[in-house]
């Protein structure tokens, strides 16, 4: 392998690893989608992981605007370089990057060097571990300030605590019925004011707009996990709203949209020192 092929998959692969997206001419684009954590089971969760994908159309920096930044050179040079790396890369249907992965029609496998970058931690679904243990301490105290409430609750009618207090409650009813007919009838013209009822905004997540680019915090299988990640991102950021809508059966908490993708970009540029995992969502 020539060194100005590992040089070029070394620029692929430092910029997918940051998040970017490479257009490569003649081929297409590569771009690395982020997915949030998700519950599989009651006792199994998949963990947040990151995957590249492959479009036909253009998104991104050019890699030949990558090879002429890095290598101080005019585009025609860069140019040059590009189209004999690809030469040499590309066999029939199959493009091979050095240590990244193979994209094959419109399919990209990474290699298990490249997968362990983009995700350290593993993509293997991990196991909820609970309690099993029985708290006994707790059983026993409501145990005992059951007891005490039934000893009390015995006294108190031996006692004859409840009949005294039903007299009582006799007597002031009976003077109530007796200042009610010395006072005077309240006016029956007055008019009730009515009651207030609140009103009830929906909350239900609505389908994003078509044209619009959506920064996407995470994606989510069910609403109640979205709405758990958007009260946890807003602890995080009380200043940014969470807007969450459907993504086809999923629910895709976001922190900013524009109808400008550059613009959406840029606002990933500037907060991912922040959210590492943040990413754009182009609505069609």
């Amino acid at each position: 392998m020539s060194q100005m092929v590992e040089q070029v998959a070394r620029l692929i692969a430092n910029r997918l690893a940051g998040g970017g997206d490479v257009f490569l001419p003649n081929v297409g684009s590569l771009f690395v989608v982020f997915h949030g954590a998700e519950q599989i089971s009651k006792r199994w969760i998949q963990p947040p992981y990151r995957r590249v994908d492959f479009t036909s159309q253009e998104r991104g920096e050019s890699l030949p605007d990558m090879i002429a930044r890095a290598a101080s050179c005019d585009t025609a040079t860069a140019r040059s370089v590009y189209d004999r790396w690809l030469e040499q890369t590309r066999k029939e249907e199959t493009l091979t990057i050095a240590g990244v992965g193979t994209l094959t029609f419109k399919n990209f496998a990474p290699t298990s060097e490249f997968e362990r970058r983009l995700n350290p931690q593993g993509r293997a679904p991990m196991r909820v571990h609970r309690s099993s243990g029985f708290d006994w301490a707790m059983l026993l105290g409501m145990a005992a300030i059951l007891v005490v409430a039934l000893v009390a609750g015995f006294f108190l009618i031996k006692n004859g605590c409840f009949r005294k207090q039903h007299v009582e409650e006799t007597v002031v009813a009976e003077q109530t019925v007796t200042e009610s007919t010395v006072n005077p009838v309240a006016d029956s013209t007055a008019v009730a004011s009515p009651a207030v009822v609140p009103i009830q905004q929906s909350t239900e997540p609505t389908i994003p707009a078509s044209g619009h680019h959506y920064v996407v915090m995470g994606v989510f299988n069910t609403p109640e996990n979205a709405e758990n990640a958007r009260k946890y991102f807003a602890g995080q950021q009380p200043d940014w709203e969470f807007p969450i809508y459907r993504l086809g059966g999923r629910y895709m908490v976001t922190c900013f949209d524009s109808e400008d993708e550059e613009t959406a970009r840029n606002f990933v540029r500037r907060h991912r020192g922040v959210f590492p995992d943040i990413w754009v969502h182009s609505a069609r």
